[in-house]
C-alpha cells in the first residue's frame, strides 16, 4: 500500500497453473489521495506589488477528512488570507504579490505553495506569473 501512495499506475502479474496461460497481467490506474484545483496557479499581466486573489481547493478523493496544519510559500510571494472547509474538500483563499523583477528583461516569477495537512501529508502547488508588458 505504501508503493500505491507514490505510484498511481502499474500492473499486477498473477501466475496461473492453467496449461493454456502461465500468467495474466492486470493494468491499473488509481487516483491520488488528495488533488488540488487548480494544480498550478498561473497569473498573467501581473504588476509588481499589486495583489492578486486566487483560490486553491484541496479535494479528498477517498472521502477522508481534511485538516490544514499550515500553508507556506517558498519565496514569500503567496499568503493565505482565509479558508473554508466543507465535507470532503478545503478551499484556501490566497493573495499573490508579484515581486519587483531583479532584471527589467525578466518577465516571469514563480513560487511554490506548501500545504501541510494534519497527519504529515504535504501538497505542493506551483505558482507562475507573467508580468504585463510596459
Amino acid at each position: 500500500m505504501e508503493k500505491l501512495k507514490k505510484i498511481l499506475n502499474g500492473s499486477i502479474e498473477i501466475t496461473l497453473t492453467h496449461p493454456g496461460n502461465k500468467s495474466i497481467r492486470i493494468n491499473f490506474s488509481t487516483r491520488a489521495e488528495f488533488e488540488t484545483t487548480p494544480a498550478t496557479i498561473i497569473i498573467r499581466n501581473a504588476i509588481a506589488g499589486e495583489q492578486i486573489s486566487r483560490q486553491v481547493t484541496i479535494i479528498s478523493n477517498y472521502d477522508k477528512d481534511i485538516e490544514l496544519e499550515s500553508v507556506e510559500s517558498k519565496s514569500g510571494f503567496v499568503k493565505m488570507v482565509g479558508s473554508e472547509k466543507t465535507e470532503n474538500h478545503f478551499t484556501i483563499e490566497l493573495v499573490v504579490t508579484p515581486p519587483e523583477p531583479s532584471n527589467p528583461k525578466i518577465r516571469i516569477f514563480s513560487d511554490v505553495i506548501y500545504i501541510k495537512l494534519k497527519g504529515g501529508k504535504q501538497i505542493d502547488v506551483n505558482c507562475r506569473g507573467f508580468y504585463s508588458k510596459l
